[in-house]
């Protein structure tokens, strides 16, 4: 009995010995040598660098997609900006369809006040990129906005800012407009007549001295008459600004082209010194020469008023001041 047990204990042991024998051979077999440790870890490097080479180009491509989203996001808040600007600007423009004290405008005979249920507009398309004016008696255009200087919804009449552009003209030119809408720029006098004598505009004149520093004037009843009247300043209304009232003494008078000392258009006073001349050259030095674009006669900045910008803008009043 204790022989048979004998046996058998040593043939476990002798099988157990068997299999641990082919395990390591296993492994002797695999890693016999440094040369296949080596390879291993080679092999692992390379796989290792093959998956950084693949994040990186992930995050290459995550980074591309996140800058073109981004500028997406601000395109599109350019765009919403841009579109409600103008809305709120077509809606500060324009006119209700009731007959009101707004409506009312200078007849070209007698210049009496007449009411009238047209309305002048300013309209965008819709999917379109550029805004349409529309005034009674006059074919639609394409106005120049300015929004920045003195809040929204001011056309500009005229402007003067890099000399890009000749005003010494024929009273034909200035009558009908000219200019580049992006620089110099005169809208004409027929225009200006039309939308005044419709509905009341207010008037702001924007000045830029040489120093940099900006002036302005304000006039809350602006109406150029028509081309029968000669485009008459008909009215300016009350002043306010800091630039001092220097279009005063050109209320009440006809529109013309000097031919002489200044050849360019203006509300002239006949015989009489003018106290600015917004239709003159432009410099990008102060000049004193009357020839050249000035206001007034050395009363602010570095007493020197011969101006380096300016611009004309005008905008609806809804209401009659009390």
């Amino acid at each position: 009995m204790d022989d048979k047990k004998l046996n058998i204990q040593f043939a476990e042991n002798s099988a157990c010995n068997l299999l641990d024998d082919r395990i390591f051979d296993h492994f002797d077999n695999r890693y016999d040598s440094p040369n296949n440790l080596n390879d291993g870890k080679e092999t692992l490097i390379d796989v290792i660098q093959k998956q950084d080479c693949q994040i990186n180009d992930l995050k290459s491509k995550l980074s591309e997609l996140e800058k073109k989203v981004s500028m997406h996001e601000e395109m599109d808040k350019l765009y919403r900006d841009k579109l409600q600007s103008k809305e709120d600007l077509i809606e500060s423009l324009k006119l209700t369809n009731e007959p009101s004290k707004n409506n009312e405008i200078y007849t070209q005979k007698n210049c009496e006040l007449v009411t009238k249920n047209d309305n002048i507009s300013i309209q965008m398309e819709y999917g379109g990129s550029k805004l349409s004016m529309k005034v009674p008696q006059l074919k639609s255009f394409e106005p120049v906005l300015e929004n920045n200087i003195a809040g929204p919804g001011w056309i500009v009449i005229h402007r003067r800012v890099n000399g890009n552009c000749d005003f010494e003209r024929n009273e034909g030119e200035y009558y009908d407009g000219f200019g580049k809408r992006t620089g110099d720029f005169w809208l004409g006098l027929e225009k200006m007549h039309l939308i005044t004598s419709h509905q009341r505009h207010e008037l702001y004149v924007h000045i830029v001295d040489f120093d940099g520093n900006a002036h302005y004037a304000k006039y809350d009843n602006f109406v150029v008459g028509s081309r029968q009247e000669k485009g008459v300043l008909r009215s300016l209304g009350h002043y306010s600004g800091d630039a001092n009232d220097m279009m005063r003494l050109n209320e009440g008078k006809a529109f013309s082209v000097a031919t002489k000392a200044y050849k360019n258009g203006w509300w002239w006073m006949p015989n009489v010194k003018p106290t600015c001349n917004l239709s003159g050259k432009v410099t990008d030095t102060s000049i004193e020469k009357h020839e050249y674009i000035f206001w007034g006669y050395k009363t602010w900045g570095n007493k020197k008023n011969y101006i380096k910008s300016v611009q004309m803008l005008i905008r609806p009043i809804k209401e009659l001041p009390k």
